[in-house]
């Protein structure tokens, strides 16, 4: 028989509005003065109960509780029906027979800790990504933490976020404060957040996910190949002779580099490009001998590209495009003096 006693003590305030929201929870306290409520009858699928004008079935899975409404979520009538059949069942009144039952050692909120606990480790990278995973890595090891408050509901305010994640039972009916149904990227965070709390956290395990990927280094030097022949021939007609159209050359090597995640090199090829076009345009703010050691510096780059062994040696040439910051915990600064100011554009202050 189902255990209703258990399900429905669960079922407080808080749980009830993680299910629907506070103002549906405080309509259905102030209906039970006004609405009479019946039970018709109790099976396996649930409890039916008369409410008003309404018929609704109480479902052991609470979530999933029906009623008769138009309303396609927990209504105001659900949440009537199971804050009456509470209080019956905790009070053995209302003709409710049931079986007597050894009170369950695991308490409600124990069972949903351990459902968010065992949540897997692939649902939550797939629902985070790798930044946002290697965000909250970051805020675990510079020492932050989640602020959780556990009851019938678990409740997660993240870090440096003014974001909520409520965890019920079952999971699939938890929420968050983005307003996304489906399992989104913050309540992997708060999961992650959960097992930090309960000391089984894995770092290692996510680690490994936070890697790079391998860089195809045949094809980096192929690359490196093609960029050094294109610029021994700009280098090879010398200055005076090089054609326009060196800077559409440049301008190639330039997508070739982003394309390949050469960061670096995409700038050097990028600046060498607006040098030309500075020379080609006879301005007198050219300078032959810069423009000259600018690429031959970019030349020896490019050889020790065309020899790169590993994805360090390729990291530490080509360079990133964008490199998040990543917290490293809370600095205290302490005053020690002031001094007033007053610069020459006529800025003062202290």
């Amino acid at each position: 028989m189902t255990d209703w006693k258990t399900i429905l003590a669960g079922a407080d305030d808080e749980y009830l509005a993680g299910l629907s929201n506070k103002g549906t929870v405080k309509r259905a306290h102030k209906d039970r003065e006004t609405t009479p409520c019946e039970i018709l009858d109790t099976g396996d699928q649930g409890i039916n109960v008369k409410l008003g004008e309404e018929e609704l079935l109480i479902a052991p899975v609470l979530a999933e509780s029906r009623c008769s409404c138009p309303s396609r979520s927990i209504c105001r009538h659900i949440v009537q029906a199971i804050l009456v059949l509470k209080d019956m069942y905790e009070a053995g009144e209302g003709g409710i027979k049931e079986e007597k039952k050894e009170k369950s050692e695991a308490l409600p909120s124990e069972e949903l800790w351990q459902a968010v606990l065992e949540i897997g480790n692939q649902k939550i990278i797939r629902a985070l990504g790798m930044k946002k995973l290697g965000e909250v890595l970051g805020q675990i090891r510079a020492g932050k933490r989640a602020d959780i408050a556990r009851s019938s509901t678990v409740l997660v305010e993240l870090p440096d976020s003014e974001l909520q994640v409520k965890f019920l039972l079952p999971l699939e009916y938890s929420s968050c404060t983005c307003k996304k149904k489906e399992f989104c990227a913050h309540r992997a965070a708060a999961a992650l957040w959960c097992r930090m709390e309960a000391g089984t956290l894995r770092l290692e395990e996510f680690e490994k996910e936070e890697e790079e990927p391998k860089a195809d280094l045949n094809r980096i030097r192929e690359k490196a190949g093609e960029m050094k022949a294109a610029l021994e021939d700009i280098l090879a007609s010398g200055l005076s002779r090089t054609s326009s159209q060196s800077a559409d050359t440049l301008e190639r090597l330039a997508v070739i580099s982003h394309n390949e995640g050469l960061a670096s090199f995409e700038d050097a090829f990028r600046s060498l490009q607006n040098g030309y076009e500075v020379y080609f345009s006879r301005s007198s703010s050219v300078n032959a001998a810069g423009l000259m050691d600018e690429s031959a510096r970019l030349y020896e780059q490019i050889c020790r590209l065309s020899r790169v062994k590993t994805d360090g040696e390729l990291r530490n040439l080509g360079g990133v495009f964008h490199m998040d910051y990543e917290p490293a915990g809370d600095m205290e600064l302490i005053g020690i003096t002031a001094e007033a100011f007053q610069s020459r554009n006529g800025y003062q202050g202290e």
